[in-house]
């Protein structure tokens, strides 16, 4: 696959990471648009690589981690 779905802690707001994210040049895609509930979880998001240079994963990832840590609740 070209992506992965990770679910996050329930206390996450995908939307707003992904606005944060996108402020430190890392894009992530909420999942609640995928699930037909009208009160769809806010935790899951669609993590693309297929086109980030190898190098580049690894730091992402521990940037996106850092992100959620910070997320307030």
């Amino acid at each position: 696959g070209t992506s992965f779905w990770v679910k996050g802690p329930k206390r996450l707001d995908a939307e707003a990471l992904a606005e944060t994210a996108d402020e430190h040049g890392l894009i992530i895609e909420p999942g609640r648009i995928n699930f037909l509930e009208s009160d769809a979880p806010n935790n899951f998001f669609r993590l693309g690589f297929s086109s980030i240079p190898t190098e580049r994963i690894e730091p992402g990832i521990k940037l996106l981690a850092k992100l959620i840590s910070q997320q307030k609740t």
